[in-house]
């Protein structure tokens, strides 16, 4: 698992504060949320035989990435989603009665910090992650790509003003790292589409919805089409390679 893990340069300015301060057993208290947190995706995926890519770690939590198909089942995505918060609500209760009083007020400053900041609706964090599935579940899946990077944007501009009146070089770091990460997903969106369109393609799935549409900007995930074209239907396979040198 060791070998999975990246730690973002930010993450170590980061700890040299923390040490700077003389707070290591803090900066201990919030790694450890952090790792647990991430434990609940990485288990929870590899419980669905998801193939993990890597666990990031940035100065406002972590981000667990995986190497499988855009086309996966929303229920599934939403499992792995909900059980970094759920493992790191558990660790937060269980442990917290064992620790001295000293440490439990700042260890759950800590835990509702990461909790709750891992819940905006930024992507991608998972409060992001989890308002692109119930983007995706109204919408095409081009369209939920834009929308959710368009709130995430909205949402941090809420929180930079919320943040200038608590200025702190904390947050200032949070803020910078986040910023920067919805900036990197916004410019992967045009191959998530790409790869959503390969792999209806190439693979054969079994999705519950069906829905006939006229343009591959129309589909939506877990979701079968047929494209009709005047009087003639074609299946996705069939619309998508004639389509394939459009893409």
């Amino acid at each position: 698992m060791c070998s999975k893990i990246y730690i973002h340069p930010l993450f170590y300015v980061f700890v040299f504060f923390f040490l700077l301060m003389g707070n290591i057993r803090f900066l201990l208290l919030f790694m450890a949320l952090i790792f647990i947190h991430e434990c609940g995706h990485f288990l929870s995926a590899k419980l669905l035989g998801w193939n993990i890519d890597k666990i990031y770690l940035f100065p406002y939590g972590g981000l667990t990435k995986f190497q499988e198909k855009v086309n996966v089942a929303m229920k599934e995505e939403f499992f792995v989603l909900i059980m970094g918060p759920l493992f790191q609500v558990l660790f937060f209760y269980g442990t917290s009665p064992f620790l001295p009083i000293r440490y439990l007020s700042i260890f759950t400053e800590y835990h509702y910090f990461i909790l709750l900041f891992n819940l905006l609706p930024i992507y991608p964090l998972d409060g992001g992650r989890l308002l692109q599935l119930l983007l995706a579940s109204l919408f095409p899946f081009q369209k939920t790509l834009r929308y959710s990077i368009q709130l995430s944007y909205t949402a941090l501009l809420l929180l930079t003003a919320f943040f200038l009146t608590h200025f702190s070089l904390f947050f200032l770091f949070v803020l910078g790292a986040t910023f920067l990460k919805v900036r990197e997903e916004e410019k992967r969106n045009p191959y998530l589409f790409q790869k959503f369109l390969l792999e209806r393609m190439l693979y054969t799935f079994s999705f519950p919805k069906r829905k006939i549409i006229e343009e591959v900007s129309d589909m939506k995930k877990d979701t079968l089409h047929l494209f009709r074209k005047g009087p003639i239907y074609y299946t996705e396979k069939e619309y998508l390679t004639r389509k394939k040198h459009d893409f």
